[in-house]
C-alpha cells in the first residue's frame, strides 16, 4: 500500500513537471527537454548529467537492478523521454535525440514495455 502511494505520487510529480514543460511553449525546445531531464531525474533520485549519459543499455540495466523504477513508473519514463527527444528534434539536436529515443527504446525492453500503453499525454490534459 505505502510502495503503491510513493509510486503514484512519483507518477503524478512526472505528469506535473511534463506538463508544465508543454505549457510553457515561450521555451525553447531545449531548455523544455532539459525540464524533462531534471523531473526524470528526480523521479528515480539520480543526478540527470550522469542518467543520461549512459549508454542506453547501461542505464536500463542501472534503473532496473537499481530497483529506482517498477513497471508501473517505466511508461511514464519511457514517454517522458520520447517526448523529451521530439524536443531536442525541434532544437535541432538530433544526435542527442536519437540517444535518448535509444535510452527510452532499452529502458522500455528491460521492463517489457510497450511504446504508448501509456497514454501520458491523456493525463496530462486532464490535470
Amino acid at each position: 500500500m505505502l510502495q503503491n502511494d510513493y509510486i503514484m505520487r512519483l507518477i503524478q510529480q512526472l505528469i506535473s513537471a511534463i506538463r508544465r514543460s508543454l505549457l510553457e511553449n515561450k521555451e525553447e525546445p531545449d531548455k523544455r527537454a532539459g525540464a524533462i531531464e531534471e523531473a526524470i531525474g528526480e523521479t528515480v533520485n539520480m543526478d540527470p548529467a550522469l542518467l543520461f549519459s549512459l549508454e542506453p543499455e547501461s542505464m536500463a540495466m542501472m534503473l532496473s537492478i537499481g530497483g529506482m523504477v517498477d513497471e508501473n513508473l517505466c511508461g511514464y519514463i519511457v514517454e517522458s523521454m520520447l517526448y523529451e527527444a521530439k524536443l531536442l528534434d525541434e532544437a535541432r539536436n538530433e544526435s542527442r535525440a536519437e540517444l535518448r529515443r535509444a535510452q527510452a527504446l532499452a529502458l522500455a525492453h528491460a521492463f517489457g514495455y510497450v511504446v504508448g500503453d501509456c497514454d501520458l499525454f491523456k493525463e496530462i490534459e486532464q490535470t
